[in-house]
């Protein structure tokens, strides 16, 4: 005799998995991240994350300017280093993305949401 292709607990195990993926993004509750930490010339400052807003921070070379766009990702607009290596790394958005400009000293990172910045660094 044989076994049919398809029982009434593969039935079950298939719609638990179904209910499961739709029930993870909804329960899961992440808040958007809600701070800017910015990093110049040896100095941490913490800024709210605000759409459409320009935030400079001041370096050993001069100013980089930061941009954030309506949807809350932030790039850095201009740099005074002289490859401008940040200006083209292109938009961040997620809690722990950094942007960097080496020459000029200067970071800014993603903040915020539910669990907060997680270090991948230990001490």
């Amino acid at each position: 005799m044989m076994r049919p292709l398809f029982t009434v607990i593969d039935a079950a195990v298939v719609a638990g998995l179904i209910v499961l993926s739709i029930l993870i993004p909804i329960l899961k509750g992440d808040e958007p991240p809600g701070m800017l930490i910015i990093h110049e010339g040896g100095h941490v400052r913490e800024v709210e994350l605000e759409r459409w807003a320009t935030i400079e921070a001041e370096g050993p070379l001069g100013v980089t300017r930061f941009e954030v766009d309506g949807d809350g990702r932030v790039s850095v607009i201009k740099a005074p280093c002289p490859n401008r290596l940040c200006v083209s790394m292109g938009p961040i958005a997620e809690s722990g993305e950094v942007i960097v400009c080496v020459p000029n000293r200067v970071a800014l990172e993603v903040a915020g949401g539910k669990g907060g910045v997680v270090d991948a660094v230990s001490r």
